[in-house]
């Protein structure tokens, strides 16, 4: 069954298990710590073995996703029949439903049996990243934008991220759809990150100019890396990404880093830049309950139930 735990015993869970980096306490507790939320461990046993767990953060009796980097801290046995994970996960869901008004998760790519959530009648949101875990040559377009950079002079560096490029990618940020409350918790953030060792800066010189730089996650446990900000460019300096995009890949794969999360195929023409790299489409999802939503949706149903029965009563009286 489910328990609360706190996070020694979490830690001592996670250990051995090899996880991604948002699982550490640390990496947690950063969120927390910027974002004024509770942290709730919980942990499902069986025989004493570890079949399911998960960090949750709570903000005014919800369950929420502070960030939008990373994902929800929820993990299941790779052991576990279809019928054990159904149960298992029915059982964190009525959790949820009696302890909190409201959840939000957004699940690993990993998990891709999201019926126990469609059945608890949460909201599904269908989100895609684009992962590069291989050798394969780009399309022959990146190819042919990067031969065109011999005399553009542009320097790669990676960094540790500074004033220059957190207020390089910040500033983007604020030009789209993100909040400046909400930018400036992201900076906090970095600063976080950033002290536990987690984030450096791939960027992009011509000359001594800071054309673009990428924020990068960088998780030791998987080899793997979320390119998580990244700024726009001038028009003249449009083959810049594919320059510093090409030089990601090239630097991970002599790094030892085998796989890049790109973080993020939900717009068309970010979709189609990173597909040139050859990289692989993967689907993960954002689920929402909501008990007012549910009841609405609920009470939805049955009155399109009555009515149904009424219309085939009165056809065959």
């Amino acid at each position: 069954m489910w328990s609360n735990i706190d996070n020694m015993v979490w830690e001592k869970e996670i250990a051995s298990l090899k996880l991604p980096i948002y699982y550490d306490c640390n990496f947690i507790e950063s969120v927390s710590k910027v974002f004024n939320t509770e942290i709730q461990y919980f942990l499902f046993m069986k025989k004493n073995k570890a079949l399911a767990l998960g960090a949750f953060h709570v903000k005014n009796n919800k369950i929420i996703t502070p960030e939008s980097f990373t994902f929800t801290a929820l993990w299941f046995s790779s052991q576990l029949s279809d019928v054990s994970y159904l149960e298992i996960s029915d059982s964190l869901i009525n959790i949820f439903k009696k302890k909190y008004r409201g959840a939000t998760l957004r699940l690993e790519t990993r998990i891709n049996d999201i019926r126990p959530f469609i059945w608890a009648d949460f909201k599904i949101e269908n989100k895609y990243t684009y992962i590069k875990k291989d050798d394969l040559a780009p399309h022959y377009s990146v190819i042919k934008n990067l031969s065109k950079l011999e005399n553009d002079h542009y320097i790669f560096k990676v960094e540790e991220i500074d004033e220059k490029s957190t207020h390089i990618n910040l500033t983007f940020l604020k030009k789209t759809i993100f909040s400046n409350k909400l930018v400036d918790s992201y900076k906090l953030l970095l600063i976080e990150w950033d002290k536990i060792g987690a984030l450096k800066a791939f960027s992009i010189y011509k000359q001594a100019e800071l054309i673009c730089s990428n924020i990068v996650l960088i998780d030791k446990n998987q080899f793997k890396v979320y390119t998580i900000l990244l700024n726009s460019v001038t028009i003249e300096e449009k083959y810049a990404h594919t320059y510093l995009y090409s030089s990601i890949i090239n630097w991970c794969k002599e790094n030892g880093i085998s796989e890049i999360d790109f973080c993020g195929a939900n717009l068309p023409s970010v979709s189609k830049f990173k597909s040139y790299f050859n990289s692989e489409l993967k689907t993960y999802f954002i689920v929402k309950y909501h008990p007012l939503r549910s009841n609405i949706y609920n009470t939805k149903e049955s009155i399109v139930k009555l009515i149904k029965k009424i219309i085939t009563r009165f056809r065959y009286s």
